[in-house]
């Protein structure tokens, strides 16, 4: 080959092959992108976490701020628009805590967490002698 057709590759950073072996290169030995398949991955997480947990959240709340408006003496619908109003704001304060937490494991967490004390005395209140009315 002559030293015209010499191809020169630009100089490598020096953690370039560091980066390779943490993340894959590619080429689909399981050091790469599929590698992602076989673990959980936290974006995927955090997602399920607010989206599904958010859902399970917003209906706790829902569900407590109905049981107590309807136990004031507040009309049924005006009872169950509140719930509802309530709701809405939660799913989507969950949906941003999802992703401002640390980690997916604390989103999980403090998910569930909320919405068993938001829905237990929710369900406790309708399961009382009269319910909520």
């Amino acid at each position: 080959m002559s030293a015209s057709h010499k191809q020169e590759h630009p100089p490598r950073h020096p953690h370039e092959d560091e980066h390779e072996h943490r993340h894959g290169n590619g080429n689909g030995n399981g050091n790469g992108r599929a590698g992602w398949l076989r673990r959980p991955h936290p974006v995927l997480s955090r997602t399920v976490a607010g989206l599904g947990g958010g859902y399970l959240l917003a209906s706790a709340g829902a569900l407590l701020v109905t049981a107590l408006s309807a136990g004031g003496g507040k009309p049924g619908g005006d009872a169950m628009l509140a719930g509802a109003l309530v709701g809405l704001a939660l799913y989507a304060l969950a949906i941003v805590w999802a992703f401002a937490t640390g980690s997916a494991a604390r989103a999980w967490g403090g998910m569930l967490l909320a919405t068993a004390l938001l829905g237990l005395p929710g369900l406790l209140l309708l399961a009382l002698p009269g319910g909520a009315a």
